[in-house]
């Protein structure tokens, strides 16, 4: 359905077609079955089943009685006995919960990505964000829609997108931070840097090699972004 690539973009999520379609609530939209866990609040977007939810709420409700009164050995957030703090939202979340609560937060965080609905918009939006920051480094100065660092707006386009011309915007703008710099556009595609080092009368490699990045089939019947480099890219 679409051509093999060798390298994968390790970022990358993999996700149904039919999942391509308009979002509802943004690249954090959860798939079916899950959602946001609210266990710090409204930005606590980490998508988990109902019963999660439910039980994160319970917790908060419950924060003030599981916590030693005068505090202890952790300071004054010290859990009471077979207590330990959910860390859910990080190490600055002291809410006092059973180990396997936390244990749980820890896996929903892990699985994050894989529950996300539009996780390959996002993980194109995210790289668009990468690239213009790259851009700004180098004193680029490119400029346009192209060129931004609203990772909603670049989630929207994508939704809306064939998949041909996410391949040709992709593609552009590493050429155009090829054409700003060699080294903006190895570090946009994740290329190492031309090395310093090598035996005497070496010299380190060139620009990098004509490269292309376009959406491929995953053995799981996904997509992710890829790319490869050399005479197959148009």
């Amino acid at each position: 359905m679409r051509i093999r690539f060798l390298i994968f973009i390790a970022a990358s999520f993999s996700i149904t077609e039919a999942a391509l379609s308009a979002g509802d609530f943004g690249p954090n939209t959860c798939m079916e079955g899950f959602v946001w866990r609210e266990a710090c609040g409204l930005g606590d977007q980490v998508c988990v089943p109902p019963a999660t939810r439910e039980q994160s709420k319970q917790d908060n409700a419950s924060a003030a009685s599981r916590v030693q009164p005068g505090g202890g050995p952790s300071g004054p957030d010290t859990c009471v006995q077979d207590f330990v703090w959910r860390e859910a939202c990080g190490p600055q979340d002291h809410v006092c919960v059973q180990p396997q609560i936390r244990d749980r937060a820890a896996d929903d965080n892990g699985a994050r990505g894989a529950r996300l609905k539009y996780p390959y918009c996002l993980s194109y939006a995210r790289d668009a964000v990468r690239a213009n920051q790259i851009k700004d480094r180098y004193f680029c100065g490119f400029s346009g829609s192209r060129w931004q660092s609203n990772e909603q707006a670049h989630f929207g386009w994508c939704l809306s997108s064939p998949d041909k011309a996410l391949a040709s915007e992709m593609d552009a703008r590493y050429r155009q931070l090829d054409g700003c710099s060699r080294n903006a556009g190895r570090e946009a595609r994740g290329i190492p840097p031309p090395s310093a080092t090598g035996p005497p009368g070496s010299t380190p490699p060139g620009n990098p090699p004509k490269c292309c990045f376009l959406p491929v089939a995953t053995p799981g019947g996904g997509i992710a972004v890829g790319y490869t480099c050399g005479p197959s890219c148009p």
